[in-house]
């Protein structure tokens, strides 16, 4: 789906920059202030296109991505005994410190490959209940989209819903726009908030900055997959320095 609509972008560089121009122009008729000039608009076009054709390439790499993960998931599966006995024997730990890096390892892995994907999912029905309800073009894609970036704390899907709603009111659908911004900060968010500190409570209480850091470099090492990766390796790493700091503490 997002391969289709990248390419309707890169096909079409001024179909975006028509939809937001009216989201601006909507914006400008009521603050009376001129925000976008001709050079303005201009640059943003070549902006945008770029941005298009580097997501576009982007997401061809994400399938070989995924065929390297189930290649080394077989082998994982296969000599998962083997390979665990080989870690316990090369880690310069005591047994019981290695349990311990065990039980906080498996609890960030949970919350950051089940609790988040699975806070993704609920977010996203959410939204495409919401998009398609209030009349928004394409619900299923963007409710999509709102799934994805929910993997951001605080901001998240109102990434999506917020412009959403900005663009039913710029087509004069009043109550639209209205009830979707309502929908969207009192549904949608508190889905985020209320589910998240569940989940916390039930997996691993993982710090916002974390998932903030860990999605900005994961992205850019890992590109999709990141979003779930970079949380995960940052928390790994203050892991291991919480064991070397017992392990101090213990010689001393």
């Amino acid at each position: 789906m997002l391969i289709k609509k990248l390419n309707e972008l890169l096909q079409n560089p001024d179909l975006l920059l028509t939809k937001a121009s009216e989201m601006i122009a909507y914006v400008e008729n009521i603050i009376h202030i001129k925000l976008l000039s001709t050079e303005n608009i201009e640059a943003a076009k070549k902006i945008a296109t770029e941005l298009v054709s580097e997501m576009l390439s982007g997401t061809f790499s994400v399938l070989a991505d995924i065929a390297i993960m189930y290649l080394l998931l077989y082998y994982l599966l296969t000599s998962n005994k083997q390979i665990a006995q080989k870690i316990d024997a090369i880690l310069p730990f005591s047994a019981e410190e290695i349990k311990l890096f065990k039980k906080e390892l498996k609890a960030q892995v949970y919350s950051n490959v089940i609790g988040s994907p699975l806070l993704a999912l609920v977010q996203g029905v959410a939204a495409v209940v919401g998009f398609w309800v209030f009349g928004v073009q394409e619900p299923i894609f963007w409710g999509l989209m709102c799934g994805v970036f929910s993997f951001i704390p605080f901001v998240g899907s109102a990434l999506v819903w917020v412009p959403a709603s900005a663009m039913l009111l710029a087509n004069n659908q009043t109550w639209q726009g209205i009830a979707l911004i309502a929908y969207g900060a009192l549904v949608i968010t508190n889905i985020d908030n209320v589910l998240r500190f569940v989940l916390q409570k039930k997996f691993a209480d993982v710090h916002p900055l974390i998932t903030i850091f860990g999605v900005i470099l994961g992205l850019d090492f890992f590109g999709i997959t990141g979003l779930i990766f970079g949380p995960l390796l940052i928390s790994f790493f203050l892991i291991t320095l919480k064991i070397f700091e017992s392990g101090i503490k213990v010689q001393e």
